[in-house]
């Protein structure tokens, strides 16, 4: 199979080109309910004291995750879609459902569901597995193969955007300073 269904969601996005994809999507609860809170109000809150630094980290993901899902989208693809994708694009072959829904940490009726939709747009098919009978795989159809590349390139532009706005001292910097965040 070439990528362990277990580690594929963390091993994919720990030093590719959708870091920031990764990220956002872990945190996009917390981003959804703090850009709820600050639309609710007529103009934008700034904090002052501790919590300015959570504030400006919360508005700059934000702004990060509504280009990405903007690009993603004239592509006709969520962020959870866009995963599944690379996913299966990183993948040596066809990847059983499950594997699908370990790589994402997502329940298997979760995948179910995605499997659909892409099956729809014809950028996935369902194939045997030869393995086990009784079990079904994923694989990308050439348009999957095509929209997943487009995809890649998308977010990779975004990050590359995001880079070139930074010397490299202040990406080694702030690479640094977020990981100690963690």
């Amino acid at each position: 199979m070439g990528v362990s269904s277990g580690g594929y969601y963390a091993s994919h996005f720990a030093g590719s080109a959708d870091t920031l994809l990764g990220v956002l999507g872990q945190h996009s609860k917390w981003l959804d309910l703090y850009m709820k809170h600050s639309q609710s109000r007529q103009t934008p809150v700034r904090h002052r004291g501790p919590r300015s630094l959570l504030v400006e980290l919360l508005e700059t993901a934000g702004a990060y995750e509504a280009r990405i899902e903007a690009a993603l989208k004239t592509l006709g693809l969520s962020k959870t879609l866009y995963v599944t994708l690379a996913q299966l694009a990183h993948a040596q072959g066809p990847l059983t459902l499950r594997a699908l829904a370990e790589g994402q940490h997502c329940a298997p009726s979760n995948i179910t569901q995605k499997m659909d939709r892409l099956a729809k747009d014809g950028l996935v098919r369902r194939v045997d597995d030869p393995e086990d009978r009784r079990s079904i795989r994923a694989e990308l159809t050439e348009l999957g193969r095509e929209r997943a590349a487009a995809a890649m390139r998308a977010v990779e532009g975004i990050q590359a955007a995001l880079e070139s706005a930074l010397s490299a001292a202040e990406r080694e910097a702030l690479a640094r300073l977020l990981a100690g965040l963690r």
